[in-house]
């Protein structure tokens, strides 16, 4: 289910609710069907064409009897557990230097002026890392692969 509210014409940012929700679900340790404890909604950052998207993704949390712990569907397939961007906002930002050759600086600046997504260069620099790629003195400003 995805409902938005906000309106862009105005500047507002457009929310995208999505029902991650489930009333049963295994354990990933044990693998016994659990049920449902409680509800948590985590919010993100998206691309957004017309104006700036927040998605807010309300998900389950379950209590496993018999290993006695909590634990929640992943959706790893829409954000790293503790990310605060989106994939897609990340390939997005890592593409803009590895693949178009922008300095950190610049790729920041166009993601917020395109795609209406602020992203501080210490993060993109900390995607960029976490990719495999390198980004030395600040002087040189490009990114190679790690050696």
């Amino acid at each position: 289910m995805q409902n938005v509210k906000g309106n862009t014409k105005t500047g507002e940012v457009k929310v995208r609710i999505i029902n991650a929700s489930r009333k049963l679900a295994p354990c990933p340790k044990c693998k016994i069907v659990s049920k449902r404890h409680s509800v948590q909604t985590r919010t993100l950052h998206e691309i957004g064409l017309s104006g700036p998207v927040t998605l807010e993704i309300v998900k389950s949390i379950h209590w496993c009897d018999a290993c006695k712990k909590h634990f929640s569907i992943p959706l790893d397939h829409i954000a790293p557990p503790s990310g605060r961007y989106t994939n897609r906002v990340r390939r997005q930002a890592v593409a803009l230097v590895v693949r178009d050759g922008m300095i950190l600086a610049n790729a920041a600046k166009y993601m917020k002026d395109k795609y209406f997504v602020n992203v501080p260069t210490t993060t993109l620099h900390q995607w960029l890392n976490d990719e495999g790629f390198r980004c030395k003195k600040k002087s040189e400003k490009r990114c190679s692969m790690k050696q």
